[in-house]
């Protein structure tokens, strides 16, 4: 979803859509919040990325709300195969899958529950499409 808020705080505002949403989904929904600028140099290092990667695998982003702890990337980096490989930056973490995604062993229930955090994973072309909108 693409809007303007006149809260600038990403944190705050992620509480605020959460609170709101809660009572209208009857669920808590995790909401991942970042500016036009920082989407665009995940363009960027996304499109850099894609160039390591054969037309039969996959780029996908994993947005955090919170910056990954030195214990969650060693913990991610345990994850590492010879089909999945992890570019980690501090709330973002690009997942490389040499293959497609149903032959690899990762997923983002194994990120969840490996490292103990709430995230969505979402394709890299899906970035590119949601930019090129703007």
């Amino acid at each position: 979803v693409i809007f303007q808020s006149p809260i600038l705080s990403g944190a705050k505002l992620a509480n605020s859509l959460e609170t709101g949403l809660e009572p209208l989904l009857s669920f808590k929904s995790e909401i991942f919040v970042r500016s036009e600028a920082e989407l665009q140099d995940m363009v960027k290092k996304t499109i850099a990325l894609s160039l390591k990667i054969p037309a039969s695998g996959e780029l996908n982003i994993a947005f955090l709300n919170q910056p990954i702890t030195n214990e969650q990337k060693e913990k991610l980096l345990e994850l590492r195969s010879l089909k999945d490989d992890f570019v980690i930056l501090e709330h973002e973490v690009f997942w490389i899958c040499q293959t497609k995604q149903s032959e690899s062993k990762f997923s983002n229930a194994v990120f969840e529950r490996k490292l103990k955090i709430k995230t969505t994973f979402r394709r890299a072309s899906m970035l590119i499409s949601l930019m090129k909108a703007i």
